[in-house]
């Protein structure tokens, strides 16, 4: 083949030239690995004067750890975008992207290799700096969620087309939601329903004032009337631009509690107290606090329990009760958390305890002041952080669960 002429390829230094101009650090080693060649850029990402370097081996130039356990070169005959940590002269630390290839001479032996450092330090600090941005996006996500599925009311989030963003648990339990992603892009009228919507829309204009408007609206689900109070209101950006609505549902008290033959959720009484009591059931149903319930043996504390499961949006998750008195102190950790096969004599196989198989639901703790001191303090840990390990296991577990006692 013949090689092509230009007066180009003439230019005196002509090779030297576009290695000292091009923006990765260059450098050429001989089989022993000691550097024959440093252009300008080495020397900048490194710190090493090319006198310095020069006639010494190639880690006199930097210092890379996965260098000085096995250099992979002379081994692979060609490195493609590997990324490497060196340090600098002033011990500064610095990620490059190495490429490198073996040079061989006319009759095939190594004579050595040339190497190439692209200095990708600031944009491993962008890519942490967008990724630490999202983590901080997801957790704000996450706190916003658990805040909305913590307070009263229901809360609707539409955007400016009238389609549904996001539901809260309340709204969800209230409207009888099963899955929140299925009604992700409805219509509002088709996730509120015809009980809810007259002949013409009420979902804030234009010209509606930022508190919004609201009104009473009654409906049934799953056979039991509700009244709400539906409040909308307009979200709008800095320039007064519509972004969307918020319809935010008040779930109000009905005078039926207590009535028919099953009472409420399995409660019987009308007198004052008992109206007080049923009341505060379904004022605690609404939020996922713990609560603690208090009285005589006897006197109906786990069907108070049961009855603010079933009111509350975990009424379709597993209720799950444990005795902790009637239970030995041996077996008690155990049925609670849950034990991996091995994590005592009788554990042949690996087991749930109450609290996972609670998930999604509420855990009735009955006659919890009888634990031992030991286990309160793993239930004050699942009580804070909702976290726990099973007997035996180092895996940190999250519970998703309701707490009554």
């Amino acid at each position: 083949m013949t090689e092509p002429d230009h007066p180009l390829l003439h230019v005196p230094n002509l090779w030297q030239q576009i290695v000292e101009t091009v923006d990765e650090a260059l450098f050429l080693v001989d089989r022993n690995q000691d550097v024959v060649y440093f252009n300008h850029r080495a020397e900048e990402i490194t710190g090493f004067s090319a006198a310095e370097v020069l006639g010494r081996h190639c880690l006199a130039s930097f210092r890379c750890t996965d260098c000085v356990a096995h250099c992979e070169l002379f081994d692979h005959e060609r490195i493609a975008n590997r990324q490497i940590d060196i340090r600098r002269k002033d011990e500064s630390l610095i990620t490059v992207l190495q490429n490198a290839v073996v040079l061989r001479d006319g009759t095939g032996d190594v004579v050595g290799g040339l190497e190439t450092f692209r200095d990708i330090t600031p944009l491993e600090a962008q890519i942490k700096a967008c990724s630490d941005a999202r983590g901080h996006a997801e957790e704000r996500g996450q706190m916003l969620a658990a805040v909305l599925g913590s307070i009263q009311e229901g809360i609707v989030a539409l955007d400016a087309e009238g389609k549904v963003v996001s539901v809260s648990r309340r709204a969800r339990h209230m409207l009888g939601i099963d899955d929140e992603a299925a009604s992700i892009g409805m219509a509002c009228h088709e996730l509120l329903g015809a009980e809810l919507c007259d002949a013409s829309c009420r979902l804030p204009q234009d010209d509606d004032p930022p508190e919004g408007r609201q009104q009473r609206r009654e409906l049934r689900v799953a056979g039991r009337r509700i009244e709400l109070n539906e409040r909308v209101l307009p979200l709008r950006d800095d320039d007064g631009r519509s972004l969307g609505r918020l319809l935010v549902l008040t779930e109000l008290p009905t005078d039926d509690l207590g009535e028919g033959p099953s009472g409420f959720h399995g409660l019987l009484g009308r007198s004052p107290t008992m109206l007080a009591i049923f009341k505060r059931i379904r004022q605690l149903s609404r939020s996922e606090v713990t609560v603690l319930i208090t009285g005589e043996s006897g006197t109906g504390k786990e069907l108070a329990a049961r009855a603010l499961h079933g009111t509350s949006p975990r009424a379709t998750g597993p209720y799950m009760a444990v005795s902790c008195a009637a239970l030995p102190e041996g077996l008690l950790e155990s049925e609670l958390f849950g034990h991996v096969k091995g994590a005592f004599t009788s554990a042949v196989r690996d087991r749930k305890g109450r609290v996972e198989l609670a998930q999604g639901g509420t855990l009735f703790l009955d006659e919890v002041g009888e634990l031992p001191l030991p286990l309160q303090a793993k239930l004050l840990r699942l009580l804070q952080e909702r976290t726990f390990e099973r007997v035996g296991e180092d895996r940190t577990r999250k519970a998703d669960i309701r707490i009554v006692a």
